[in-house]
């Protein structure tokens, strides 16, 4: 298919690498495009998926016992419908008494407008609130809390990478299969946050 022929690309530019014969992988990113070809040749188009409530439930507290540094992502998703991006951008400045507003995206290293270029606001659940509450007292006992700062922090104390990031979601993944949650992208709990609001009796325009 297309995507082998892709990932095959990919591995052959690697090993070249390895030799010494190309300084970089050119084809380093080329998931996407593979994603984009699967997509565009698949017979139906793949159904969104979403945890149900009990799974996310568990999802988040396997989180909080093995990827703590996840646990706040992984909660503002859920509760928001934001963008990783989004959330890995998110400042402290940008979380108001009951509102976040989402201004920037941090995505391959660098701030940038959020996806369709508009700033938004976004009611915080309580549950978030006090998550993020706990996590401010969190970084200033680490003496990592700044007001221009990132909101969720790698365990490093520094801003996410997102490879990092990916790893960390991967390792989550292994508990969640072990505990019988299903394995979802990361971006899947933005399907969820709207399926939840969908199944509440929130319009669709809303949703969006």
């Amino acid at each position: 298919t297309a995507g082998n022929a892709l990932s095959l690309l990919r591995r052959v530019c690697q090993l070249y690498v390895q030799g010494g014969l190309l300084d970089r992988n050119p084809c380093v990113r080329i998931g996407a495009l593979v994603a984009r070809v699967e997509r565009r040749h698949a017979p139906e188009i793949r159904q969104a998926d979403a945890w149900t409530r009990e799974e996310a439930e568990t999802l988040l507290a396997l989180a909080r016992e093995h990827e703590p540094a996840l646990h706040g992502p992984l909660l503002c998703a859920l509760h928001t419908g934001m963008r990783r991006g989004e959330i890995l951008g998110l400042e402290w400045r940008d979380v108001g008494p009951i509102r976040l507003a989402v201004r920037r995206a941090w995505v391959r290293g660098r701030t940038r407008q959020p996806k369709g270029g508009a700033a938004r606001e976004i009611p915080q659940s309580a549950s978030l609130r006090a998550c993020l509450d706990e996590i401010r007292e969190a970084q200033r006992t680490a003496r990592a809390w700044r007001e221009v700062g990132p909101v969720f922090l790698a365990p490093n104390d520094l801003r996410w990478d997102e490879a990092a990031f990916g790893r960390a979601w991967r390792r989550l993944m292994t508990h969640a299969l072990a505990a019988r949650v299903r394995v979802l992208r990361f971006h899947d709990a933005r399907h969820t946050f709207a399926s939840w609001a969908l199944a509440a009796g929130q319009s669709i325009r809303w949703v969006q």
